[in-house]
């Protein structure tokens, strides 16, 4: 029973969901290299878009989780910093067909206390960051699409 009454913590669920994802990705990706008797070099040289968008993806799961705790320790109102990111992860994980990061974000999203009207002060490392998972996740989800077109 006092298992039960333990609080859960999404943000660490959630950030170890984008840690461990990409590490999975690699462990796989190695054992589908030692079973096909192939080097990493000759796996990436074929034309398989399904390995890319692994690939893509790890790198991208990366990137947030990193920026996730690098928010957490470096704005001065984390909480508020945190809810902006975390509303920018729900739509961005959905884009990219991600129903498991998405629902994580959400429940992440809801624990955090409510909003602060004071004024956040973003730093351009993470507008930077932000962009630059905007850009990837739209490469990503471009080519989803067309996979499923195709």
């Amino acid at each position: 029973m006092i298992l039960f009454k333990r609080k859960v913590n999404y943000e660490k669920i959630l950030v170890g969901y984008w840690l461990l994802v990409p590490i999975l990705f690699g462990v796989y990706f190695f054992i589908m290299n030692l079973k096909n008797n192939n080097t990493m070099e000759q796996t990436l040289k074929t034309d398989n878009p399904l390995l890319a968008m692994g690939m893509l993806v790890s790198f991208l799961l990366v990137i947030q989780g990193m920026s996730f705790i690098l928010l957490d320790r470096q704005v001065e109102n984390s909480n508020q910093a945190k809810r902006y990111f975390l509303t920018f992860s729900i739509f961005q994980q959905l884009l990219m067909f991600n129903i498991i990061g998405s629902a994580l974000s959400f429940l992440a999203y809801r624990q955090l206390p409510e909003k602060n009207q004071t004024k956040l002060h973003v730093k351009p490392w993470l507008l930077g960051i932000i962009t630059f998972i905007v850009l990837l996740s739209i490469i990503i989800a471009v080519i989803q699409i067309r996979q499923l077109i195709l």
